[in-house]
């Protein structure tokens, strides 16, 4: 089983399958999102992430990374409407194209000033009139959770949030898709 992803030379993601998830927890810390309940597609939506460090902790330069896969259109989160509380001070960011091989898009929490160590907690608030959701359904949404304690893109990968439904919004339009020989009756 693949316990590393990344391209050579570039951020690598260590997925510790060899590890129990209680193990991964203790030593890592937990991650969870909060989200309007079933999100419509293109919509915007309430999202919110959680997360509370294990042993390791977040140092200065530590960052930690929410992540989803290419094929998910988001909206570009604004990091102006983002609302961070946490115990340390951070920087936040999106980035469009980023570097973990196939959760391209993220947003990244880096800590400035601080420790944010076990028994803390962080939420990310992401926008006030809501994020746009993706503008297609899925039963099987969701987002990766990855912290890089030391700042060097050696990142290790949170046990997994549940996956969510994007559902679909009220019909507007109907289009029919036919062969160019095709007659109408």
């Amino acid at each position: 089983m693949l316990l590393t992803s990344g391209m050579p030379g570039k951020a690598q993601l260590h997925h510790m399958w060899d590890l129990a998830e209680a193990e991964r927890t203790r030593r890592f810390g937990t991650a969870s999102c909060q989200l309007t309940p079933s999100p419509v597609a293109g919509e915007p939506t309430q999202v919110r992430f959680r997360f509370e460090p294990g042993e390791t902790g977040l140092p200065v330069g530590g960052r930690l990374r929410f992540a989803w896969r290419w094929p998910f259109d988001w909206q570009p989160p604004s990091t102006d409407q983002m609302g961070l509380s946490a115990p340390v001070e951070a920087d936040v960011t999106f980035e469009p194209m980023g570097d973990l091989d196939a959760w391209n898009h993220h947003i990244e929490i880096k800590v400035t000033s601080g420790v944010l160590q076990a028994g803390a907690v962080a939420e990310l608030d992401c926008g006030g009139d809501g994020w746009g959701a993706p503008t297609f359904t899925t039963r099987n949404a969701g987002f990766l959770a990855a912290i890089d304690p030391t700042g060097e893109d050696q990142w290790l990968r949170l046990v997994d949030m549940p996956a969510f439904a994007i559902t679909p919004g009220p019909a507007v339009e109907l289009l029919a898709v036919a062969t160019a020989g095709g007659t109408v009756g």
